[in-house]
């Protein structure tokens, strides 16, 4: 009898010890991953630091999602929700629309039982249950921030070169030169010239003259543009045209290939042309274009953008007469000048410049 009490007792202790190894070999396992996830939360902490800096200096889409997308890993839910809500408010047709959405909604509710908006203060629980428990989300941290997060780490300071870009101070010019007429040997009236859809003025507009290398090349490439639409060259076109633009009319054509947007785009231009062309040269009317006017120059750097003025003229041997209601064109240079491309400055221009630049460049390019 004293020895079957002796082994169960000797059963019941070696359990407990059994019981007690576990536990102290669960509690070294909760140990060690709140030890890591302390490091995870002072790194989250630091690229949080390092994406604002950068917002602070270059306030485009990329970087204003990259930030959003820091604010979300750190647990700042309503932060990054405010983030990512503000890029679709000013680009809906944005390329990384769905992707914001699901952020979006991630934000709303990170866990299926959460219930409201808000920031978490990076605590270890709510980061236990979102690796297990997590809605989708998808983290569009440029990569360079994550080498920049490291020299902050480990240095204390944000080097601004390392994620690729230096702010350049923002040089704007207004010009106020007056456009060049040659006036026309017959002289009609106002009325005559108003007659119909087209406003007409009197003269011939003369291209306005680059006053340094840079005006000159831009004049002499967006004359080279304007022929390859009148002419029907389309390969001459593409080379002109501002690339995000079509990046932009994906949202709208997303059925079609970048060849195929750019084909249509060129077509609508050429064609439109070419009626008029063949129009006016029925009647002896000698059609051509013309840079009256450059209006605004805005520099950052290597950036440069210039918006001028173009119309067209229509002349006969008696008389001159120029389209009066000027329709304004924007060329866009990354490398200070040399080569150019360009975009009508139509309600889509907003849109299509900020995929690439920040918000101030384009307020001094739109004068807003």
């Amino acid at each position: 009898m004293g020895s079957k009490i002796g082994e169960d007792l000797s059963y019941y202790t070696n359990n407990i010890d059994i019981m007690k190894l576990v536990l102290f070999l669960l509690f070294l396992f909760w140990l060690y991953n709140y030890w890591r996830f302390t490091g995870k939360r002072k790194y989250y902490k630091a690229i949080v630091s390092v994406m604002e800096h950068q917002f602070s200096m270059h306030q485009d889409e990329q970087t204003c999602i990259g930030l959003a997308s820091a604010y979300m890993q750190a647990q700042r839910y309503s932060d990054a929700y405010i983030l990512f809500a503000d890029v679709l408010t000013k680009n809906p047709y944005s390329l990384n629309a769905d992707v914001i959405k699901t952020n979006m909604d991630f934000c709303m509710k990170p866990l299926p039982w959460s219930k409201k908006l808000r920031n978490h203060s990076m605590g270890y629980w709510h980061n236990f249950m979102l690796v297990r428990f997590g809605r989708r989300r998808k983290i569009m941290i440029p990569p360079n921030a994550y080498i920049e997060t490291d020299n902050y780490i480990q240095y204390g300071i944000v080097l601004n070169n390392d994620v690729g870009y230096v702010k350049e101070p923002l040089d704007v010019h207004n010009y106020s030169d007056s456009e060049i007429i040659i006036p026309s040997p017959k002289n009609v009236t106002p009325e005559e010239l108003s007659k119909g859809k087209v406003h007409l003025a009197l003269g011939k507009i003369l291209d306005y003259k680059g006053k340094d290398k840079i005006e000159e090349n831009l004049l002499q490439q967006i004359a080279t543009y304007n022929n390859a639409i009148l002419l029907g060259d389309k390969h001459v076109f593409l080379k002109f045209l501002y690339k995000d633009a079509i990046i932009y009319y994906r949202s709208y054509y997303n059925t079609l290939s970048d060849e195929a947007i750019s084909e249509r785009m060129f077509k609508s231009l050429s064609q439109s042309y070419n009626e008029q062309i063949n129009r006016f040269q029925r009647h002896g009317i000698e059609f051509s274009m013309a840079i009256p006017s450059l209006i605004r120059k805005v520099k950052q750097g290597n950036n440069i953008f210039i918006v001028f003025n173009i119309t067209s003229n229509l002349c006969s041997e008696i008389l001159y007469t120029h389209f009066a209601d000027y329709e304004q064109t924007l060329g866009i240079s990354h490398n200070n000048g040399q080569n150019w491309s360009f975009i009508e400055m139509n309600n889509d221009a907003i849109n299509i410049l900020r995929i690439s630049n920040d918000e101030e460049v384009i307020n001094a390019v739109l004068r807003r």
